[in-house]
C-alpha cells in the first residue's frame, strides 16, 4: 500500500497544477500490476460529481477480484491549522487505502495555491480509514 500512496501523492499534485481536482484510484492487480484509473471529465463543472463514479469502480473491481490493493485520491476541504501556515490550507489531498490483507489508512495532505503555484501544507495527518473497499475482519 505504501507504493500507491507514495506515488499518489506526487500525481495529485501534478493534476491540481493543471486545475483537475477530479478524483482518482490507483490499484495493483490480481495479476501485481499497477493500474490507475481516471474518470472522464469532459463534462466536469464539479469534481465531486465523479467521486462516486471512481468508488464504483474500485468497488466492481474489488467484487471481481480484480485489485488487492487501491489508493481513492480526492482533493476535500481542510481547514488552516492556527499559527502552522503563512497561507490557509482550506483544500487537501485525501489519500485512503485499502488492501485485501492490509489495514485501512486515510491520509490528508494540505495544501493551497498560490500564484499559480502548488504549495504542500505542513501538517499532513494519518488516520482510520473514512471508507473500506475490502472486508475487512474485526
Amino acid at each position: 500500500m505504501r507504493s500507491l500512496h507514495n506515488a499518489s501523492i506526487p500525481l495529485a499534485f501534478g493534476r491540481i497544477a493543471q486545475a483537475n481536482r477530479s478524483p482518482f484510484c490507483l490499484a495493483i492487480t490480481a495479476s501485481d500490476k499497477r493500474e490507475d484509473y481516471f474518470p472522464d471529465t469532459a463534462c466536469l463543472t464539479n469534481p465531486d460529481d465523479l467521486v462516486p463514479a471512481v468508488r464504483q469502480h474500485i468497488t466492481d473491481a474489488v467484487r471481481e477480484e480484480r485489485y488487492r490493493a487501491v489508493a481513492f485520491v480526492r482533493i476535500v476541504r481542510h481547514g488552516p491549522t492556527p499559527g502552522l501556515h503563512k497561507l490557509p490550507c482550506t483544500e487537501a489531498i485525501q489519500v485512503t487505502t485499502d488492501h485485501q490483507n492490509g489495514i485501512p489508512k486515510t491520509f490528508h495532505l494540505p495544501f493551497n495555491v498560490f500564484r499559480g503555484m502548488v504549495n504542500e501544507g505542513y501538517q499532513a495527518e494519518w488516520g482510520p480509514a473514512e471508507e473500506t473497499f475490502f472486508t475487512h475482519d474485526a
